[in-house]
């Protein structure tokens, strides 16, 4: 079973029932998209900056990189650490996501479109989607949204 996180909605495995350190952290109070930076050069930077230090003043950064680490979050910035950080802490090389630069969505748009479309048509929801792409649903929605303003149907 998918379902979404309390703060990101990230598709992830379900957390359990005992991870209320969620409900206590300081990124509930911004927009959830500062925690999965978009764009390229210094605007992403900034934005990684901005919510690593979020991350730095919460309560529950440690309960939270961990909890990252072990269910392997794919994206974004959890428990004060970019996606590139938590890989490198594991010690693996990234498979998905951001590849030579590029954004998560400019990376399905350009190198997986295929499969997107196919997985869309399958009729995936959001969640399942983004599971399966192993990104999350704001890539999702932001794929979508580009190919709408192209008008190019997802599916």
């Amino acid at each position: 079973m998918t379902t979404a996180t309390t703060t990101t909605g990230r598709a992830t495995r379900p957390a359990a029932p005992t991870d209320d350190w969620m409900i206590r952290g300081l990124c509930r109070q911004v927009d959830p998209n500062l925690f999965f930076p978009e764009g390229h050069g210094a605007a992403i930077t900034v934005q990684t900056e901005q919510a690593k230090s979020i991350c730095n003043r919460c309560p529950v950064k440690p309960r939270c990189l961990d909890w990252a680490v072990e269910t392997r979050q794919p994206a974004g910035v959890w428990g004060g650490l970019s996606e590139e950080e938590r890989f490198n802490l594991r010690g693996l090389t990234k498979r998905r996501g951001r590849l030579d630069g590029l954004s998560a969505a400019d990376n399905i748009l350009l190198n997986r479109l295929d499969e997107f479309r196919t997985l869309d048509a399958a009729g995936l929801g959001e969640w399942d989607l983004a599971d399966e792409l192993g990104t999350n649903v704001q890539t999702v929605r932001r794929v979508r949204e580009r190919l709408a303003e192209q008008g190019v149907k997802a599916a």
